[in-house]
Formats: structure tokens, C-alpha cells, sequence
């Protein structure tokens, strides 16, 4: 929306007078000061604090602010003073709101300073490109004439109609103000974002791979996991979703919803207790402790592999968190042929090789494009959301499948292939790190 005001404009830079408008700021909340929080409800980390101001937690992020509650008993309280020099965070000391508070005389004697945040730019273009030719001596100038290439009939008519001004001038624009340029692109930035239903959400960098994590969630990350996440997102700049749920299929419908939005190109999943290859030997051998999976193997780079491989969707190997237990793919737990069971019996011994095709794999890594979601839409649109705000039903189970086997069949009937990287073994956290050499094939029913 264009909001220019071309009289304030000629006044400032025409030599008139014109009265500006103060830009408005917002103070923070607190009890009895008539004012609001900001838009995330949060005191900023490092700001100062009033003594008194009530809260609810606080994290390294911020703090929660309390809002006024009507016809509601009191919750419990507690109050933070100012920082001080000899606190042990950076946001305040919490005091306990029945004790006397040591510092308060301190706090009151010593008052810290807030801290300046840096002002943020007005990002109208047309406005400041209006304001660029004032600058230049308006319209009939010569200079302004040469800049953006136009003669001063036009330039007058940008200032009448601030919206046909030509992508072209500004391009021209931008690329002459770099300030411009650099606060346009931390606007565009993907942000961080969490809320209170277990969803935390980061979209990827638009110079890097175009690959968002989906993570559900179900108990605590494993911490191969997070060194899984930290070394992609160091790498690679990419996304992530992250769901924390008590039903899995639920976890990856919004997930891929999630992923849907963001616009990227691929979706790569991991499980919260999967410690997929990240380019390090050394660690992969401690972590999984293998005596049979390749040197090769170890090697990989989980996004690396999953991308190389050129399919829409395609998965890893790994195995249920029992010794003994089975492998979670396709030709161990629902055998097509007798191939299906020498295949996995080559997996344990770390023979296998290249890619199989195979009826469905598993989710807790894998790699899917979104046209794969897409077409599935197109293809079930009985899978649409059952109510507002709810996502599409991608990974609703039948019966007694799973849910990574309830999409893939769907995936199948899109005439979609599937695919299994045999080379991609990932070990799955547990009591220990459970391999496929760990594994045994289910006996003869």
C-alpha cells in the first residue's frame, strides 16, 4: 500500500513549510502505566525493567508480559527489579514478591541505561524515491533527470501518481542506496518463530538451498539430533519446522502444511532421535559404534546424498529401537518377494547398494519434493482440512499402517515412484544407538 503524501514532500524539500508528524513509540507494559506490550507480548532481553513489573516465566529470549485480566482470580506472581552488575542474568533479579527486595534502594540510586536499538527505516519505496529527487534538486533538474533516466514531465507525473513508477527506477534506486538494500533484504529474512502449541518455525535463506527440516517431536531431541540440525543449519542455511506432539501423524500433517507455506522447494525429515551422517567419520563411527556399516558410508552428508540422488522422494535406512528388532523399511516389515528379504539381509551386513524401489519408507529420514504434496492433493482432495486452521490429512493412517506408510501408498497410487538409499544408514537413538546389524528378520509366520 502507497501512503506518500506529495505535499509534505514539496514542504520539506521545496523550501515550504509543512508540519511532519512525530513517529508514535510504544512503551513496555506494566500494571497500572496505561500502555500495552509489544506485539509478541515480550520484554526484550536487556531492556530495563520497572521494580514491580509482574510476569510470568522468562527465557533467554525475553520476558512474558502479564496482561490485564478481568473477572479472573489472581494468578502467582513474582516481580523483577532492574539488572544489576552483580546479577546472575541480564534481564533481572527475580524477588519473591512477600520478601523485602535487597537491591531495590540500588536499583533506585543506580539506574541503568536502556538499551538503543537500532531505528528502523521507512521501507515505502515510492515515498523514498520521491524524497530521492527532491534531493536532486526535483523534477526539472537535471541531475534528477540523468538519474533515473526520465524526463521532468514523467518525473511529475511519479510524484501525482506515486504508483506507476517503474520497476526499473526502482531497481536504479536500490542499487544506489545500499543502506535501502540491506534493510529491505533483513525484512525479507526468514525470522524465528514459536508458539504455545509446540510449533517452532525458521524459513530458509533465500541465497542458500531451498530445504526446510521437518521435525516432529515427541519426546526430547536426542542430542545427535542436534548436531545433525546445527551442522545443516551452518552449512546450508536451511529451514526448520519443528512439532512437538503426542500423535506422530498429526506432528507431520502440520509439518507439511508448514512446509507447504514456506514455499520451499524440498522437505527433509528427521526424527528427533535420529542421528543422520554429517560428513564426519570419526563421529558417525562413535555415535552408531558399527562394525559393519562402510567407511564410505560414513562419509555422507544426509542433504547431500538425499539431493544427489535426483528422485521426488526418497528415504534412508535405519531400525526400530530394539536389538533384534526389525529394519523400518518396506522389504522387512511387508516383503514383496523373496528379493525383498535378501535385500535386507545384505542391509545388515552393509552390502547393499544404490537405490531400491520400494512401496513405501520411512519418515524418519527421508527427503520429498513438494510437488510430491501437492499432486497427492490434487489426487485425494478428500484429504482437505476438516476445519479452519486444520492441515491437510497427508499422513492420516488405515487400519493398522503407519502413518510414513499411509502417505507413501497414496504417493504410489499418484503413479510416484519411491525409493530406498540403501547407502544412507542412519542410527536410531535410543537406550543405545540401535544399527541395522543390530536387527534380525521377523520369523516365519
Amino acid at each position: 500500500m502507497i501512503s506518500v503524501n506529495a505535499e509534505a514532500l514539496e514542504a520539506k524539500y521545496g523550501g515550504k513549510t509543512g508540519a511532519t508528524q512525530p513517529v508514535p513509540t510504544q512503551d513496555l507494559y506494566y500494571p497500572g502505566s496505561g500502555t500495552l506490550p509489544n506485539k509478541q507480548g515480550q520484554i526484550p532481553q536487556g531492556t530495563p525493567v520497572p521494580e514491580g513489573t509482574v510476569i510470568t516465566a522468562y527465557t533467554g529470549r525475553g520476558m512474558a508480559v502479564v496482561p490485564p485480566q478481568q473477572d479472573q482470580p489472581p494468578g502467582p506472581q513474582v516481580a523483577v527489579i532492574p539488572p544489576q552488575h552483580g546479577s546472575r542474568t541480564t534481564i533481572g533479579t527475580i524477588v519473591e514478591p512477600s520478601k523485602t527486595n535487597p537491591l531495590a534502594a540500588e536499583a533506585k540510586a543506580q539506574p541503568v541505561e536502556p538499551v538503543q536499538s537500532k531505528p528502523k527505516r521507512d521501507l515505502d519505496l515510492a515515498k523514498l524515491i520521491l524524497e530521492h529527487i527532491w534531493q536532486l534538486g526535483g523534477a526539472k533538474q537535471k541531475a534528477a533527470q540523468d538519474f533515473y533516466e526520465r524526463s521532468h514531465d514523467t518525473l511529475e507525473k511519479w510524484q501525482k501518481q506515486p504508483a506507476i513508477i517503474p520497476l526499473a527506477a526502482v531497481m536504479k534506486f536500490i542499487h544506489r542506496n545500499p543502506g535501502v538494500k540491506a534493510d529491505i533484504l533483513d525484512e525479507l529474512e526468514p525470522h524465528f518463530d514459536a508458539d504455545a502449541g509446540g510449533l517452532t518455525e525458521s524459513l530458509p535463506n533465500r541465497t542458500k538451498t531451498s530445504v526446510v527440516v521437518c521435525a516432529p517431536v515427541l519426546d526430547r531431541p536426542t542430542l545427535p539430533f542436534m548436531w545433525t540440525c546445527l551442522y545443516l543449519a551452518k552449512k546450508y542455511e536451511l529451514g526448520f519446522d519443528v512439532m512437538a506432539d503426542t500423535v506422530i501423524h498429526r506432528s507431520r500433517n502440520m509439518l507439511a502444511h508448514r512446509f507447504l507455506k514456506s514455499g520451499a522447494t524440498w522437505s527433509l525429515w528427521i526424527d528427533s532421535d535420529m542421528a543422520a551422517p554429517i560428513k564426519n567419520p570419526q563421529w558417525y563411527k562413535w555415535i552408531s559404534g558399527s562394525q559393519n556399516v562402510p567407511e564410505e558410508y560414513t562419509n555422507y552428508d544426509v542433504l547431500e546424498r538425499l539431493l544427489a540422488s535426483g528422485k521426488a522422494i526418497v528415504g534412508g535406512v535405519y531400525a526400530s529401537r530394539k536389538f533384534r528388532g526389525q529394519l523400518v523399511v518396506q522389504p522387512e516389515i511387508r516383503p514383496r518377494h523373496h528379493e525383498d528379504k535378501l535385500l535386507c539381509e545384505a542391509l545388515r551386513r552393509g552390502t547393499a547398494r544404490g537405490l531400491v524401489d520400494v512401496n513405501w519408507i520411512g519418515f524418519g529420514c527421508a527427503i520429498v519434493h513438494r510437488e510430491v504434496f501437492m499432486e497427492v492433493q490434487r489426487q485425494f482432495p478428500q484429504l482437505a482440512p476438516e476445519a479452519e486452521f486444520t492441515p491437510w490429512r497427508f499422513f492420516q493412517p488405515e487400519g493398522d499402517e503407519g502413518e510414513d506408510e499411509a502417505f507413501c501408498r497414496r504417493v504410489k497410487q499418484c503413479q510416484i515412484p519411491i525409493w530406498l538409499d540403501t547407502q544412507l544408514i542412519v542410527p536410531h537413538i535410543g537406550s543405545m544407538a540401535f544399527m541395522p546389524e543390530h536387527s534380525a528378520a521377523p520369523p516365519p509366520v
